[in-house]
């Protein structure tokens, strides 16, 4: 899935990426299966953390953004999630119709 996070307002901010959302019984909603690069565009450039980290928070994501998270600041998010067609798949679409 292609999930899109995004912070409305003066200095809106957006995070764009891939990811499964699984329901994790500690932490609620969690995103795994991040290749390296989109773990970056939440974690910054920290390669031993981003190689460590299995799945990402939502506290990650707007940590990422640069939410206050500890203070009194009030955000307007908007969060946009839409299916991501499966690269084997298309990849078995095209070779169907060389096939043909």
């Amino acid at each position: 899935m292609s999930i899109d996070v995004k912070i409305i307002g003066k200095s809106s901010r957006s995070i764009t990426f891939a990811a499964k959302p699984v329901l994790h019984a500690s932490h609620g909603m969690v995103f795994a299966n991040l290749n390296k690069r989109d773990k970056s565009k939440v974690f910054g450039k920290n390669d031993k953390y981003v190689e460590s980290k299995g799945t990402v928070l939502a506290e990650d994501i707007f940590h990422g953004l640069g939410c206050d998270l500890f203070g009194n600041t009030v955000y307007k998010i908007q969060i946009v999630v839409s299916p991501m067609e499966d690269k084997n798949a298309k990849q078995k679409k095209t070779r169907k119709k060389e096939e043909a």
